[in-house]
């Protein structure tokens, strides 16, 4: 009686495992595919530029900045957290 509970449970291991590796190894077979099929198509380079008002000194806004740079340092401090 032991025993057969024993090798049930081996068995229901084994195919819970085989379940699991197959849908793992699925999985992986998936991934390539797609990075095969993403590689088809190459991505355009984007450029990304300051907006216009940060550029120069000339149209800066400096209260902005200044707002900008506290509410950053306030967030990295932990100002205003309650825990």
């Amino acid at each position: 009686m032991v025993i057969d509970l024993l090798r049930e449970g081996v068995q229901l291991m084994l195919v819970g495992m085989g379940v699991v590796f197959s849908l793992l190894g699925l999985m992986v077979l998936s991934v390539k595919g797609m990075s095969r099929f993403a590689a088809l198509f190459p991505e355009t380079e984007l450029t990304v530029s300051a907006p216009s008002s940060m550029q120069g000194s000339e149209g800066t806004d400096a209260p902005v900045i200044a707002a900008i740079t506290a509410s950053i340092h306030a967030h990295r401090t932990g100002v205003g957290r309650t825990e």
